[in-house]
């Protein structure tokens, strides 16, 4: 990030997140802020959601969007126009891969097991990759995947993010960030 008012404005909202200062955190949200493929969007179904509702995703937000921006994004300029998208697992994911078939590896030397478990024989490590996954998840924590030598194995979901997972973007037109979606899937 080149930009000093998206690097302050990524700080302020950092600390947000940090503090749940809900007010900022809707302060700089479009008012139809878009927040899914099925037709929520704004503020109301914003605090539905991820505030006050009984889905699965309420109290998540703090934590969801602390890691979308933790692993940085895409900064973009149009005219006068900019706009952010994270994280980079989104923004920079291959446009020849099958985002739903795919897994990226978020970490170095990550361990590949054998087995979907710790104790398990470590058969390969990945740094920083797009790896394919089977779809067949066994356990919860673990992804299966197969690797580049066309092996399959297990990494841990730690580090291992879906392209199509969260993300988020924000754009600005004279100096002012604003959220314009914050959703998963496609």
């Amino acid at each position: 990030m080149k930009d000093p008012s998206l690097v302050e404005f990524r700080d302020r909202l950092m600390r947000a997140l940090r503090e749940h200062d809900l007010d900022f955190v809707i302060s700089i949200m479009e008012p139809d802020i878009k927040l899914s493929f099925g037709g929520e969007a704004g503020i109301e179904d914003f605090k539905k959601m991820w505030i006050k509702g009984d889905g699965p995703e309420v109290g998540q937000f703090w934590t969801k969007m602390t890691e979308v921006l933790s692993m940085g994004g895409k900064l973009e300029t149009d005219g006068k126009q900019k706009f952010f998208t994270a994280p980079y697992t989104f923004t920079h994911f291959p446009q020849d891969l099958d985002a739903f078939e795919s897994i990226v590896i978020t970490g170095a030397n990550v361990n590949v097991r054998e087995k979907p478990n710790l104790k398990s024989r470590v058969i390969e490590s990945l740094t920083y990759e797009v790896v394919r996954t089977t779809g067949n998840q066994e356990q919860e924590d673990w992804a299966k995947v197969v690797m580049p030598s066309g092996r399959t194995g297990y990494v841990s979901q730690r580090f291992a993010r879906s392209p199509v997972d969260y993300r988020v973007r924000f754009s600005t037109e004279s100096g002012r960030w604003r959220m314009v979606f914050f959703l998963a899937g496609d």
